[in-house]
């Protein structure tokens, strides 16, 4: 069959049409699959049914899949509480479409405006003395918190990431089934829907989650513009070309990408003419200059020659500098900017085990099985992107996270497709069939025990999310996400107040908790002279906090160092553990000294006090001890 002939089948693929749809196809509906030259045979077995009600089937069970996800991720973004840099980018759009100036945060995307456009009819005001160059950080907790319900404020931001994640749930479930018919679009669908990495960032306001799909997004014009190349499409590629670096500096990458791509789709360039090509790669790349130009800002520039990118150079410059410098965090037992092997140890501590095992045999079969890429090369195309952009981080040297490499997981679902070849048969093709639904239920297994946990998430590998925590810190387990459940489990324990080492965007106040402060926190409202009564007295500290990232100064022991060697009493959710210290002369003494470090007199001197009377108590120099000093409350 000439690549003419089946760019006209290929027309079928691009419809959601009923009679594009058997069991084991997703072609012509005559147990045949067409795409890009190539006829395979449908499944016996999945003959029968061809048709519309087929095709309904098919597409009903794509559709619950993509609302367990959405299910899974408005859950989550209900339970917790406001998370590092989601109110930076809240802000950041929020100022964007009130008051027209590109960007309050120079580092963030101009699309965080999709996330303000539901609480834009609210009536929010920022203090007068925010302005450009403010703090974008504490810009947005002020937005937030200064709002009449700020939990409904938040709810509704995380709305938009979800349904941009049903959107690239949607893309993936279409190229899936075109290129390996429905078998193949269920498969990615449930590696992706039930991906606990993806649900947790999807749950959140994240400029990490729009990258993935505008990674999703660029490769599906790739596809689509090969498979039938045409000027529209040209211009639709550069149009998520250029979406792509308006969500994230990090989408320059699929620039040369979409290049690279294009000997996968060497069939399609037989048709044209050279200048054709030309022409079409001249739109794609006047498109997505278009998109960047006044993405950053240039429909702001009112005078000529209205050639402007007021945010877009200084922005990159900043970007630049943190993957040249890094940024503090910590990796294995050590606090430092970056290492060699970051990225190894994130991925395979933090990767679902079904999904490393459905990784690994997608490449082993694209290793021993040569004729099958060669005939269709354009199944490598996922990989190339999930290696490409992995590769990147690799080298790059801002290591705080997963969420950085977070569009390799949707491309590497799309590549485990090729798992269920569409067309295959014989018992083989029905084995791998069947270990491919146990996958997907494996994963779905993994989703469930982590629910609704699962920003926290480490695989079996490091031991889950309390072993995972002596590899790994920042948003890999802990982005101020537990504070809700800290109040819960207070509750659960009839105790009324807590020394706090939260680290996150949000005052413990704002949840009821009566706490007593450690100079580790962002945001705080208690008073400087406040001591929690000696009756019952917990420290509640985060993640971050104990392995020490954000606080330690050179030439200072770590503050909280001396908790690390304790056995926690309680935990909130995986990012906040819990010690009792009641009566425990050495812990007060450690605070004292802490306090005294940081220049808290009054807190130092309170704290002494308790360590003084603690002591004095015998039998009272460790945790447990009774005794009861003065309260020092004020």
């Amino acid at each position: 069959m000439k690549r003419s002939d089946a760019n006209e089948s290929a027309a079928l693929l691009d419809s959601d049409g009923a009679e594009a749809a058997c069991a084991g196809s997703g072609g012509n509906g005559t147990g045949e699959s067409i795409r890009d030259g190539a006829v395979f045979a449908g499944d016996p077995d999945d003959g029968a049914g061809c048709g519309k009600a087929a095709a309904r089937r098919w597409r009903l069970l794509a559709a619950i899949l993509v609302i367990v996800f959405c299910a899974q991720c408005i859950l989550i973004a209900r339970g917790n509480s406001l998370c590092n840099d989601e109110g930076k980018h809240l802000v950041t759009g929020w100022w964007l479409l009130k008051h027209r100036q590109a960007c309050l945060g120079v580092d963030n995307s101009p699309l965080t405006a999709l996330f303000a456009v539901p609480i834009l009819l609210d009536n929010l005001r920022l203090p007068a003395d925010v302005r450009m160059g403010s703090n974008a950080h504490l810009a947005g907790y002020r937005l937030v918190f200064g709002s009449p319900n700020p939990e409904w404020v938040i709810f509704r931001a995380r709305l938009v990431t979800i349904a941009l994640g049903a959107i690239m749930l949607w893309l993936l479930w279409r190229m899936a089934r075109g290129w390996f018919g429905e078998w193949g679009g269920l498969l990615v669908l449930g590696l992706s829907a039930f991906d606990p990495n993806l649900i947790a960032h999807f749950s959140l306001i994240s400029t990490d989650a729009m990258l993935a799909v505008a990674s999703v997004l660029v490769l599906f014009c790739v596809d689509r513009f090969f498979a039938r190349p045409t000027y529209p499409r040209a211009a639709f590629l550069g149009l998520a070309l250029g979406l792509a670096v308006v969500a994230k500096f990090t989408g320059l990458v699929l620039w040369p990408l979409a290049v690279l791509c294009v000997p996968l789709y060497w069939r399609s360039l037989k048709g044209k003419s050279r200048r054709f090509w030309a022409e079409a790669a001249l739109i794609s790349t006047a498109c997505g200059i278009l998109v960047v130009w006044v993405g950053y800002g240039a429909y702001l520039q009112v005078r000529p020659p209205f050639l402007a990118f007021p945010g877009f150079l200084p922005g990159f410059d900043q970007a630049a500098r943190y993957a040249t410098h890094g940024m503090p965090s910590f990796f294995c037992g050590e606090t430092g900017t970056s290492w060699p092997t970051y990225f190894v140890i994130v991925l395979l501590l933090k990767t679902p085990v079904p999904l490393l095992l459905a990784w690994t045999l997608a490449l082993l079969a694209a290793a021993t099985d040569r004729k099958r890429w060669v005939e269709r090369p354009w199944i490598l195309a996922p990989l190339v992107f999930a290696g490409v952009f992995y590769v990147i981080s690799l080298r790059s040297h801002l290591n705080i996270g997963l969420r950085h490499i977070l569009q390799c997981y949707p491309m590497m679902a799309l590549f485990a497709g090729t798992l269920v070849e569409r067309g295959a048969t014989g018992v083989v093709a029905r084995r791998v069939r069947w270990c491919a639904a146990v996958l997907v239920v494996w994963l779905a297994a993994v989703a469930a025990l982590i629910f609704p946990l699962d920003l926290s998430y480490f695989n079996e590998l490091a031991g889950g999310p309390t072993g995972g925590i002596r590899y790994l810190g920042d948003s890999n387990v802990d982005w101020g996400q537990d504070l809700k459940r800290l109040r819960r489990v207070l509750e659960r324990r009839n105790a009324n107040e807590v020394i706090s080492a939260y680290m996150g965007n949000t005052d413990p106040a704002f949840y009821g908790i009566r706490y007593q402060f450690l100079p580790v926190m962002f945001f705080s409202s208690a008073p400087q002279t406040f001591v929690v009564d000696g009756g019952r007295e917990i420290v509640a500290a985060s993640v971050n906090n104990l392995q020490g990232t954000l606080y330690a100064v050179p030439g200072l022991p770590d503050p909280l160092a001396w908790l690390r060697v304790r056995e926690p009493t309680d935990r909130a959710g995986y990012s906040i553990y819990l010690y009792d210290i009641t009566g425990d002369a050495e812990a007060h003494r450690r605070l004292a000294q802490f306090y005294r470090q940081c220049g808290l007199t009054v807190l130092a001197e309170k704290e002494a006090a308790k360590a003084t009377a603690y002591a004095a108590v015998p039998g009272a120099a460790s945790a447990g001890a009774g005794g009861r000093p003065p309260s020092g409350r004020e």
